[in-house]
């Protein structure tokens, strides 16, 4: 509904690609194209440069290494032919179209985005949210009109070996994270604070998963409402995960090694050995251009070597013998929506005047929008 509203928007619905899209939308394109503005896309996402959207028949997420294949197979390309964006190759000028992402954190991860930006041709603007993208509605369908309000939240992650033993040393780790506020202050950590108590999470070695659904005060009626409903959130991964959590593995490799007798016999020594075994994959490496220890946030092979917990498990049955390096860790996310300071300063999100576009069914919104694709603090572009 977010995207059907907007301006002069056509829906491609009948596609399961993103290859099958742009064919599609090239095929629709009236006569003659350029299209008028922009092409968007949806689907879920996360910070490590993973879009759970099929490029092409056969890819189940568009990543960095699906978008690289998508450039090296004919069949499999989701290039934006050029006269499709306006593009004229014996006059290149910077075209006005667009491409914009839907899908929650990716814009975070820019070096994606800039492959993204090269598999779909290099010539157009490509812009991805940097922030969990919330869609909230008011209304009754068939009696009262159906409002949309668009928002976003504040997605805090961190991680290490070990699990946090307090409150206060989590909200510390939280606030030296996070990134200032829409207004260029910093998030208070006595907020990050009152966050973490609203939502009761005692322990911080066990996994958890909590929600709490808050009614966001739009500071405006609108529609005969002034709130929206949204939600706050807080969850822990660990290593070992329980019953009914999986372990957070982050590195799950498996590594053709030498003779048995070469392999150490300890983890302590298996780990020693990882700085050598790892790069026999070239993501590992530091010459690759998005290197998967940066994805999930380290700045070097080493780093990440020495920020997870390891296991290792041998199987001398085949030959040559392998080993699977499972590397896990605690991880923590703390999920706020983005609201202007209310009464007192406060970023309680049940108190202070949430941050959103007003999407109505028909007519003019409410009040003017609050954040677009233009805007630096809710989205990342390429270039």
């Amino acid at each position: 509904m977010l995207v059907e509203r907007r301006p002069n928007m056509q829906m491609i619905d009948i596609v399961s690609t993103i290859h099958d899209f742009i064919e599609e939308a090239d095929t629709r394109a009236a006569p003659p194209p350029p299209i008028n503005d922009e092409l968007v896309v949806g689907g879920h996402a996360n910070q490590r440069g993973a879009w759970f959207v099929s490029p092409f028949t056969g890819a189940f997420q568009t990543d960095f290494e699906s978008l690289t294949e998508s450039m090296n197979v004919p069949i499999q390309s989701i290039e934006i032919p050029d006269a499709l964006i306006g593009f004229d190759p014996a006059n290149p000028q910077p075209t006005a179209r667009a491409f914009h992402v839907k899908g929650c954190s990716i814009g975070t991860a820019r070096p994606w985005l800039i492959k993204l930006r090269e598999a779909l041709g290099n010539h157009v603007r490509v812009t991805a949210p940097k922030h969990f993208h919330g869609v909230s509605t008011n209304g009754t369908p068939g009696s009262t009109p159906i409002e949309v309000i668009e928002w976003m939240a504040y997605e805090l992650d961190v991680f290490q070996k070990t699990p946090f033993s307090s409150r206060s040393s989590l909200a510390a780790a939280f606030h030296a994270k996070a990134d200032p506020r829409p207004d260029g202050n910093e998030i208070a950590l006595g907020s990050i604070k009152a966050w973490l108590k609203t939502l009761r999470v005692r322990r911080y070695d066990r996994p958890a998963n909590v929600q709490r659904e808050r009614r966001l005060p739009l500071g405006l009626n609108i529609g005969g409402h002034r709130f929206a409903q949204g939600l706050m959130g807080f969850s822990i991964l660990t290593p070992k995960g329980d019953a009914t959590t999986p372990p957070n593995t982050v590195v799950h490799q498996t590594i053709t090694v030498p003779p048995p007798a070469e392999i150490p016999a300890t983890d302590a020594g298996r780990v020693a050995m990882l700085a050598t075994w790892l790069p026999e994959d070239d993501v590992f490496k530091d010459i690759y251009p998005f290197p998967w220890f940066k994805r999930i946030g380290y700045p070097t092979l080493a780093a990440m070597i020495d920020g997870l917990e390891w296991k290792f498990v041998v199987d001398t049955t085949v030959s040559p013998p392998t080993i699977e390096c499972l590397g896990g860790r605690y991880e923590y996310s703390l999920l706020i929506p983005i609201a202007n300071p209310g009464p007192g300063g406060t970023l309680d999100p049940t108190k202070a005047p949430l941050i959103f576009n007003h999407i109505p069914e028909s007519g003019p919104p409410a009040a003017a929008p609050r954040f677009d694709e233009t805007n630096t603090f809710f989205y990342e572009t390429a270039p």
